[in-house]
């Protein structure tokens, strides 16, 4: 992920954490003399501890320590897509400083803020296995998204509705809603089982 991005490190913005298992501690070790003699210099040595931390609980989990975390990013949107297919639902979102995310629409909120002037953003909720600042040994996983727009007029310029048949054989049908539909929105099916929320703040 782009810790460049004008949008902040993602991994600034842990939301939780939780480690249990044996881990490496460091300890310091006194000074030891016998008879006056300096038989061990003051300093650090390692020991194996056992450890159970959550944040939920109000503990502190060491940055160091390879646990599950939760982060919560917001970024901004260049396009959802949306695509319908049989019984499925999913999306699809280009985004601002954050891979591309793919999830189930149940997955998904949207939302408004008039206060946005910057085009849309996108809170992508994810988590996995990693220490504070690196890798996920696992992979990535997203589990929530949340797409917060202007105006509705803002929504329907940059999300787009496609739709697919069950047929892998039939080609696939694109419904886009166009820079200035007069007909009337042709998103709103992308938006059926979904709840829009009427105000999102920051």
């Amino acid at each position: 992920m782009d810790s460049d991005s004008k949008w902040g490190d993602p991994q600034d913005c842990q939301v939780e954490a939780s480690f249990s298992g044996w881990y490496a501690k460091k300890v310091k070790v006194p000074e030891k003399r016998i008879l006056g003699f300096l038989v061990q210099r003051a300093g650090e040595d390692t020991e194996t501890v056992y450890g159970d931390f959550s944040t939920d609980r109000g503990e502190v989990v060491p940055d160091y320590l390879a646990a599950d975390r939760k982060f919560k990013y917001r970024c901004g949107l260049i396009k959802a897509i949306n695509v319908l297919s049989g019984s499925a639902s999913m999306m699809t979102l280009y985004l601002d400083g954050f891979p591309n995310v793919l999830l189930n629409v149940a997955n998904t909120e949207f939302g408004f803020d008039l206060r946005l002037e910057n085009g849309p953003v996108a809170e992508i909720v994810y988590g996995g296995h990693c220490t504070r600042r690196g890798k996920m040994l696992h992979g990535r996983k997203d589990s929530f998204v949340s797409l917060i727009f202007k105006d509705q007029e803002q929504m329907r310029e940059f999300v787009v509705a496609t739709t697919t048949t069950p047929d892998p054989e039939q080609k696939t049908v694109y419904r886009s809603s166009g820079r200035r539909a007069s007909g009337g929105s042709l998103l709103w099916p992308l938006a059926a089982g979904v709840l829009i929320g009427m105000s999102v703040g920051d």
